[in-house]
């Protein structure tokens, strides 16, 4: 196991394509999200692609790049 000093991590207000980037960027497909050093959540590719399917089928523009996690 990874110490947490090297985990590749997002934070809570990290943009939803910056978190794709960076999943691209290392070579994952998922990233923990931290605050303050404590994992307070997981972020999939998969996440991703289904919040992003769900808000084309409501028709909204969340999604667009700016949108926090």
């Amino acid at each position: 196991m990874l110490p947490m000093e090297q985990l590749k991590c997002i934070e809570p207000d990290t943009e939803l394509w910056a978190a794709l980037q960076k999943m691209d960027r290392d070579g994952v497909n998922q990233l923990p999200v931290t605050r303050d050093h404590h994992v307070v959540g997981m972020l999939s590719r998969e996440d991703v692609i289904t919040f992003l399917r769900t808000l084309q089928e409501l028709g909204t523009d969340a999604g667009a790049p700016g949108a926090l996690i």
